[in-house]
């Protein structure tokens, strides 16, 4: 249907371009037409005023003819004769002239309307295509809209699809990746329940160590007692207060050494802990 609308409003359209053709033409030959008018009615107005010229030497040339009757000269009247009759053809065939130069005129004229009433017709045709073509136009532009319709619901429908489609591998991904977050959150929860372990070992260990510093403090205050003491004690039993004292120095040495040993155990455990911290963080 569209393609029968969009013939037929092309064959509209060459109408009208035909018809446009042939009312230049019509208005070309009417400009023609009333050219060759004027230039016939100046002639027949040179025409008319040679004959009341003419006529004007003809009403002379009577009177002049009259007073030859009177002329004893026999040849005056003829003479006067010639001339009356001269000036009558000369009048009579510029009346006949006239009258052609008239006639065609007439002619002119009537040609003039008839080429009025083409031009008028083609402008009557010329209104009959235009609604026509409106019409037409109004066909062809309501089934354009409708076969656009069509074809963007068909693109809609396509792009749904696509979109449908997209959403579908969406989903699926976002599943993959759901299950590989969960995945990860329960490594990140295990390493964070890892690292509050190692703290509090560590917290443990340095309370140990502190400790540990604390007896040694109480060690070296010990060590000066002692030694004041043995001072003390010097004078009353050299020998005696010098064993004891070596048995009690040996006996705070090996205890130092002890906690020396330990303190060094706790400050390697307190490193390897640091260090097992920063590898976590």
């Amino acid at each position: 249907e569209h393609g029968v609308l969009a013939d037929v409003l092309e064959d509209i359209k060459a109408r009208q371009r035909a018809d446009a053709q042939e009312a230049k033409a019509i208005r070309a030959e009417r400009d023609s037409l009333k050219a060759q008018f004027n230039t016939l009615k100046g002639e027949a107005q040179a025409l008319k005023a040679q004959a009341l010229s003419v006529q004007a030497q003809i009403a002379k040339a009577q009177t002049h003819l009259s007073d030859t009757h009177t002329d004893p000269d026999p040849g005056a009247h003829a003479e006067a004769q010639a001339e009356l009759d001269r000036l009558c053809g000369e009048r009579d065939a510029l009346t006949t002239e006239h009258a052609a130069k008239v006639s065609a005129q007439r002619q002119l004229k009537a040609d003039i309307r008839q080429n009025a009433d083409r031009l008028q017709a083609l402008k009557a045709r010329g209104e009959t295509l235009l609604e026509n073509d409106a019409a037409y136009t109004h066909k062809v532009e309501r089934e354009e809209r409708e076969r656009v319709r069509r074809e963007e619901a068909k693109d809609m429908s396509a792009r749904r699809s696509a979109m449908r489609h997209r959403a579908e591998q969406h989903l699926e991904a976002t599943t993959v990746t759901l299950a590989d977050y969960t995945q990860v959150q329960t490594a990140v929860l295990s390493c964070q329940a890892e690292v509050r372990a190692l703290l509090e070992r560590d917290n443990r260990l340095r309370a140990e160590a502190a400790r540990l510093r604390g007896r040694l403090t109480g060690l070296a205050e010990l060590q000066g007692l002692l030694a004041r003491e043995a001072t003390l004690r010097h004078d009353a039993s050299m020998a005696q207060a010098q064993t004891e004292t070596a048995h009690r120095i040996q006996a705070h040495k090996d205890c130092t050494s002890h906690i020396v040993q330990e303190t060094q155990v706790v400050t390697e455990m307190s490193s390897r802990l640091e260090l097992q911290l920063t590898l976590n963080t």
